[in-house]
C-alpha cells in the first residue's frame, strides 16, 4: 500500500480517457477524475459507469490497448495507462477468411458475369424472334390486303354475274313471249289455212311449214337460253360460295392478324423486360466489381497488417530474449546478493559472538568498577 499510493497521487488528477477504440471491444467509459483509484469510495458516490463509446462502420481494431498502471518490477518503472477498460480479441484466420470471402465474392461475380452472357444471348433471340414475327406480320398484312383485294374482285364479278343473270332472264322472257306470239300466231295461220282454200292451205301450210321452222328454232333458242340461264345460275352459286369462303378467309386472316398483332406486343413486353433485366444485371455486375475491388483493397490490407503483425512479432521476440537474458542476469545478480546476505550473516553472527564477548568484558569491568568503588570508599 506504501508503494501504490504515491501512483495514486500521481493519477489521481489525471483526465478521464474513456475507454480505447483500439482492438477489440471496449468496456465502460471512466467516471470523473475525482473518482478515480479511490475503490470502494466510488461506490459510496453512488456513481455508476458512463455507458460505452459507439462506432458507424468497420471498427479500427489493428491496434492493442494499453495495459493497467503498474510497476515493472526488472525495470523498476512505472508502465501502462490509465485507460485501460477493453477486451483483446485475437483472430489469427482473419487473413484466410478475407481470402475466402474474396474467392467466393470472384466465383460470385464470374456465375454472374455468365448469367449477363446469358440473358445477353436470350435477349439477342428474343429480338430475332421479334424481327421474324415482324416480319411474318408484315407478310400476313400484305397477305390480308391479296385477300381483300381479291374478295373485292369476287365481289365485282360476282355483281357483273348477277346482272347478266339479270339481262339473260329478261331475254329469256322475251324470247317466252316471242315463242308465246309464235304459238299464237300458228293458232291463226292454222285457222286462216282451215278456212283458207288448198292453194290458200298449199301457201299457209308453206307458211305453216316455216313458222313450225321458227317455232322450232325459237324452242332451240328458248333452250340454249335455259340452258345458259342454269349456266350463269350455277356459276352464280360457285361465285357465292366463292365469296363466301373467301369471306371466311377474310375473317380468319383478320383474326390471324389480331393474334399476330398481340403476339407482337408480347414480344415487345417481354424485349423491354429482358432490356430491363439486362440493365439491372449489368447495374449488379458492376456492384460486384465494386465489391471484388473492396475485397481485394481489404486483402491487400490485411496481408500488410499481416506483414506488419510478422514485424511485430519479431520485435516481441527480440524484447522476449533481452528480457530473458535480463532475468538471467538478475538471477545472477540474485545468487551473487544470496553469497553477500549469507556472508553478512555469517559476519553479523560473528558480530553477535563479539558483542557477547564484549558485554561479557563489560559486565566485569562494571563488577571490577564496583569493587574499586567500594575500595575507594573504604580507603576514603
Amino acid at each position: 500500500m506504501r508503494v501504490i499510493e504515491p501512483l495514486m497521487a500521481e493519477y489521481r488528477t489525471s483526465k478521464a480517457k474513456g475507454h480505447s477504440d483500439s482492438l477489440g471491444t471496449g468496456g465502460a467509459k471512466t467516471p470523473a477524475h475525482r473518482y478515480q483509484y479511490r475503490g470502494l469510495q466510488n461506490r459510496a458516490q453512488g456513481t455508476r459507469p458512463e455507458p460505452p463509446y459507439s462506432w458507424r462502420g468497420i471498427r479500427n481494431a489493428l491496434v492493442e490497448g494499453s495495459v493497467c498502471i503498474h510497476k515493472d518490477p526488472i525495470f523498476n518503472r512505472i508502465q501502462g495507462e490509465e485507460d485501460c477498460l477493453y477486451l483483446n480479441v485475437y483472430t489469427p484466420k482473419v487473413l484466410a477468411t478475407a481470402r475466402d470471402v474474396l474467392a467466393t465474392d470472384t466465383e460470385v461475380l464470374a456465375t454472374e458475369t455468365e448469367v449477363l452472357a446469358t440473358d445477353t444471348e436470350v435477349l439477342a433471340t428474343d429480338t430475332d424472334v421479334l424481327a421474324t414475327d415482324t416480319k411474318v406480320l408484315a407478310t400476313d398484312t400484305e397477305v390480308l390486303a391479296i385477300d381483300t383485294e381479291v374478295l373485292a374482285t369476287n365481289t365485282e364479278v360476282l355483281a357483273t354475274d348477277t346482272e347478266v343473270l339479270a339481262i339473260d332472264t329478261e331475254v329469256l322472257a322475251t324470247d317466252t313471249d316471242v315463242l308465246a306470239t309464235d304459238i299464237e300466231v300458228l293458232a291463226i295461220d292454222t285457222e286462216v289455212l282451215a278456212t283458207d282454200t288448198r292453194e290458200v292451205m298449199a301457201t299457209d301450210t308453206e307458211v305453216l311449214a316455216t313458222d313450225t321452222e321458227v317455232v322450232a328454232t325459237d324452242t332451240e333458242v328458248l333452250a340454249t337460253d335455259t340452258e345458259v340461264l342454269a349456266t350463269d345460275t350455277e356459276v352464280l352459286a360457285t361465285h357465292t360460295q366463292v365469296l363466301a369462303t373467301d369471306t371466311e378467309v377474310l375473317a380468319t386472316d383478320t383474326e390471324l392478324l389480331a393474334t399476330d398483332t398481340e403476339v407482337l406486343a408480347t414480344d415487345t413486353e417481354v424485349l423491354t423486360t429482358d432490356t430491363e433485366v439486362l440493365a439491372i444485371d449489368t447495374e449488379v455486375l458492376a456492384t460486384d466489381t465494386e465489391v471484388l475491388a473492396t475485397d481485394t483493397e481489404v486483402l491487400t490490407t490485411d496481408t500488410e497488417v499481416l506483414a506488419t503483425d510478422t514485424e511485430v512479432l519479431a520485435t516481441d521476440t527480440e524484447v522476449l530474449d533481452t528480457d530473458t537474458e535480463v532475468l538471467a542476469t538478475d538471477t545472477e545478480v540474485l545468487a551473487i546478493d544470496t553469497e553477500v546476505l549469507a556472508t553478512d550473516t555469517e559476519v553479523v553472527a560473528t558480530y553477535t559472538e563479539v558483542l557477547a564477548t564484549d558485554t561479557e568484558v563489560l559486565a566485569t569491568d562494571t563488577e571490577v568498577l564496583a569493587t574499586d568503588t567500594e575500595v575507594l570508599a573504604i580507603d576514603t
